[in-house]
């Protein structure tokens, strides 16, 4: 299960990015919205972050002991529990604001506003 979800990620991943190259001409001409023909829109994207999770570990220990039958010191072992962060890769949705020509209309040469 985790496996599959992993997969649909990285494949929204891979067509977010084709649909971002796709619109790329539009982000560096620094549109406006106050320019013709110019839509504000929300953008969801993802992003990947680092999330600490701690995890346990036991493990057998050996100790000297006092008193034990017959002598005065004897080794044993014991149970010893650690614990470290790992990191797991988590996707968290983010939103942004994006100017865009509006449906049917596009920029050429970096003019201000989309007029054709």
């Amino acid at each position: 299960m985790e496996r599959k979800m992993g997969i649909f990620l990285f494949s929204f991943y891979l067509i977010f990015i084709e649909e971002a190259h796709l619109f790329s001409y539009t982000f560096a001409s620094n549109l406006q919205p106050h320019m013709p023909n110019v839509c504000t829109e929300r953008e969801m994207t993802l992003v990947a972050q680092r999330q600490p999770c701690v995890q346990a570990f036991t493990r057998m220990v050996k100790v000297w002991k006092q008193g034990c039958a017959g002598q005065l010191w004897c080794m044993g072992y014991e149970r010893r529990t650690a614990y470290y962060t790992a990191y797991r890769q988590v996707y968290k949705q983010d939103y942004r604001t994006v100017n865009k020509c509006c449906p049917g209309w596009s920029q050429l040469n970096g003019e201000a506003g989309c007029l054709y």
